[in-house]
This record gives structure tokens, sequence and C-alpha cells, in this order.
């Protein structure tokens, strides 16, 4: 394996573990938006 595809591969694992932490800050924030909806409903 060339200095190159090492250089690929881990440039692809740093991809995916940001996409994994994107996906998971969507997630959070998909999470905050339902609560501010349940409150919001609450004082209705």
């Amino acid at each position: 394996m060339s200095a190159s595809d090492k250089e690929i591969d881990q440039l692809r694992k740093e991809l995916a573990d940001r996409e994994t932490k994107l996906t998971e800050v969507q997630l959070q924030a998909l999470a905050s938006a339902h609560q501010v909806d349940q409150l919001r409903d609450q004082m209705t």
C-alpha cells in the first residue's frame, strides 16, 4: 500500500467520522425542535 493509498484511507475514515458526528448533531437538533414544539403546545 503506497503512501497516497494510506492517506486516502485516513481521509475516508475522517470523513466517515465527521459524517457520523454531523448525523448526531442533526438528530439532537431535531429532538430539541420537538421539545420546543411540545413546550409551545403546553403553553397554549
